[in-house]
């Protein structure tokens, strides 16, 4: 049996510590817990705790210095910090590692659980040649953040339904990705929208340039971000495979636009589908999509209309007419053995009587005198 995990609650308020401390024990883990920044940082170094709660206002040592601490010494540098506190830190509750007071026992407990499983992939990126997985069971942020903790060279290949994309790292740094013909940052932004799909890291030295250099956290806030903004957006667009055009030629557009949509407009001499479109423009999947959708609102680019097919030729005599014609006919006069019957075709010209004539040669059991 594994030994049990310790949960190292920093925080000056006992009511806190009470909350947490029993539900946590009852699931196994063993609990500490110090009033002030000092006191952790002494636990953390002496008895090296799995996971760090830790509250922004402790006294003391604050917050700050005390994470930095931690992350210099090589006995605490690995160990997961998940900070509480009364005003949202947006930025680190996008990338996992915050939670705001009051705090709701489920959430508390669902979060250690989640950095728990982060912090068994990065140890298994350490031992192995080959990380692989589901996306369903490790977040791509938190796998990027695994890779990049462990300083890890390689290629991060992710594949869903049969769509495969790559981020290339060294030494931890995001230095490329691709994700269909999108590429760098674009690519990688797209990326960091998918729930689903395997993943399998193959380390090494990166293959090609380096086109992306930018921090880590930097880069997944800034995608999680983009894709926030584009989940509203998207159902205002046309669907992927709508033909787009310009307008009238595009009479009007003022000279004075924005790059991208100026970039937008370029693309859009030649009519494509959305989807090519935007991936066609070098800007963000989000960036070219408010460029589309302005120009799309504005009346200068617009959907292309599918062609009406040609109405099929009316039937000379439908199913009814045909039986209700047999049925006259059949009451009219005999001569040689045969049906006689008179069908009169009404208004046209030569052609529609020659018309007309075929259609009734071609009914079966017609005969035309």
């Amino acid at each position: 049996m594994p030994p049990a995990r310790t949960v190292l609650i920093a925080d000056p308020d006992p009511g806190t510590v009470r909350l947490l401390a029993a539900p946590l024990r009852r699931r196994g883990y063993q609990v500490q817990a110090a009033r002030d920044g000092a006191r952790a940082l002494q636990a953390a170094i002496l008895r090296s705790p799995d996971l760090v709660l830790l509250d922004e206002g402790i006294p003391v040592l604050d917050a700050r210095s005390l994470v930095r601490i931690l992350r210099t010494n090589p006995r605490t540098e690995r160990i997961p910090v998940l900070l509480t506190g009364l005003a949202v830190d947006r930025d680190r509750a996008r990338l996992g590692t915050f939670l705001q007071k009051p705090l709701q026992l489920d959430e508390v407990l669902a979060r250690i659980e989640q950095l728990f499983r982060r912090t068994e992939a990065a140890r298994a990126a350490g031992e192995s040649r080959e990380l692989e997985g589901n996306l369903a069971q490790i977040p791509l942020v938190d796998l990027l953040q695994v890779l990049a903790m462990n300083r890890k060279s390689g290629r991060l290949v992710v594949e869903r339904d049969g769509e495969r994309a790559e981020v290339a790292l060294r030494e931890g740094r995001i230095v490329d990705a691709r994700c269909g013909t999108a590429g760098a940052e674009k690519a990688l932004w797209r990326l960091l929208s998918r729930r689903e799909g395997q993943f399998a890291f193959a380390p090494g030295p990166p293959p090609g340039a380096d086109r992306i250099d930018r921090r880590v956290e930097e880069l997944i806030l800034e995608g999680l971000r983009q894709g926030d903004e584009l989940a509203p957006l998207l159902p205002l667009l046309p669907p992927a495979d709508a033909l787009l055009e310009l307008a009238d030629g595009a009479d009007g557009i003022p000279p004075d636009l924005h790059p991208v949509t100026a970039e937008v407009v370029r693309l859009l001499a030649t009519p494509r589908p959305l989807a090519e479109l935007i991936d066609g423009c070098t800007a963000s999947d989000l960036e070219a999509a408010r460029a589309i959708h302005a120009l799309l609102e504005r009346g200068y680019a617009r959907r292309r209309s599918a062609p009406v097919p040609p109405a099929p030729a009316p039937e000379f005599l439908a199913p009814a007419s045909l039986h209700a014609l047999r049925a006259r006919v059949a009451r009219g006069r005999a001569s040689a053995g045969q049906t006689v019957g008179k069908v009169v075709v009404v208004g046209g010209g030569p052609l529609a009587r020659d018309a007309a004539r075929a259609r009734l040669a071609a009914i079966p059991g017609f005969a035309l005198a």
